[in-house]
C-alpha cells in the first residue's frame, strides 16, 4: 500500500496516484439521447474530489443500436462529444484523468427490437432478449469504423485513455468467444479470425488518435467450451504488438 497514493505513467499518461474508478453502468440518461445530464457532472465530479487518480467513464455507445438500454450515454455523434468535453473538463479541473469505456451491446442491447451479434444466437433462450441478426461483412466494416469515429471524437473532447470494453458477453467479446461466434469466414473459427474484429478495431482507432488504447477482457466465461485463460492471455500478446498483429 506504500505506493498506492505516489505517481504513475501508464502508457504515457502519467497519475497522480494509482487509484482508478472502473467503468460502472449508471443508466441515467433522461432523454434517451445519449447526453450526459447533471447527475453525470454530480456523480464523477464527486470521486474527482475524492482523489482519485483515474476516472473510467461508464460504458459509451459507438452506435445507437449498440446501447445496452436506451438510458446509456452515447459518442456517436458530434452533439453527444461537445456536451461530453464540459464533462471532461469539469474533472480535468477537479485534479483527475479521464478515460472513456467504448462499447457495443452486441446481442445484450435489452431495448433493441432486432439487436445485432457476430452470429445469430439469442443472449438467452426464454426469450428475453430478442434473437439476434447476424452482422453481415459489411456491417461489420461499418460498426469498426464506429469504434473509430467515436475514439477521434473522445480524443477531440480531451479524454486521456481510451478503453474497449471486450468483456462481459457484450459484441466484442462475443466474437472472440466460440459459443457465440459460429462464423465460417475471416471473423470466425480459430482464435486468430475470432480476434479479427478485436485487431481492426483497434488498428482503426491507432489511425485517428495517439491516445493509449485499453482493452477490457473477461479471461474467463466460467461455462464449458469458452475460451481459456491461456486464450485470452494469447489475445492480451496479440493486442499488445505493434498494429496488434495476431500472425
Amino acid at each position: 500500500m506504500a505506493k498506492l497514493l505516489t505517481p504513475v505513467t501508464l502508457g504515457g499518461v502519467t497519475l497522480k496516484n494509482r487509484v482508478v474508478m472502473p467503468p460502472m453502468c449508471m443508466y441515467d440518461v433522461a432523454k434517451e439521447d445519449g447526453l450526459p445530464t447533471a447527475f453525470h457532472h454530480a456523480h464523477y465530479g464527486a470521486r474527482a474530489i475524492g482523489g482519485v487518480g483515474l476516472i473510467i467513464q461508464e460504458a459509451t455507445a459507438v452506435d445507437p443500436v449498440g446501447r445496452l438500454t436506451s438510458h446509456d450515454l452515447g459518442i456517436w455523434n458530434d452533439e453527444q462529444a461537445q456536451a461530453l468535453t464540459g464533462l471532461v473538463a469539469e474533472v480535468h479541473a477537479l485534479g483527475a484523468k479521464m478515460g472513456i469505456q467504448l462499447g457495443h451491446g452486441g446481442r445484450k442491447a435489452a431495448d433493441e427490437a432486432q439487436p445485432v451479434a457476430p452470429s445469430a444466437v439469442p443472449y438467452d433462450e426464454q426469450g428475453t432478449f430478442a434473437t439476434p441478426h447476424e452482422l453481415s461483412l459489411d456491417e461489420i466494416k461499418a460498426t469498426v469504423q464506429s469504434f473509430a469515429d467515436a475514439a477521434k471524437r473522445a480524443d477531440q473532447a480531451g479524454y486521456d485513455v481510451i478503453q474497449l470494453h471486450a468483456a462481459h458477453g457484450y459484441l466484442i467479446n462475443q466474437f472472440l468467444e466460440p459459443t457465440t461466434n459460429l462464423r465460417t469466414d475471416s471473423y470466425g473459427g480459430s482464435l486468430a479470425k475470432r480476434f479479427e474484429f478485436l485487431k481492426e478495431i483497434v488498428i482503426a482507432i491507432q489511425a485517428v488518435t495517439s491516445l493509449p488504447i485499453w482493452v477490457r477482457l473477461s479471461v474467463t466465461a466460467y461455462a464449458d467450451h469458452q475460451n481459456s485463460i491461456a486464450d485470452y492471455q494469447q489475445i492480451a500478446q496479440w493486442c499488445g504488438t505493434p498494429r496488434c498483429k495476431s500472425h
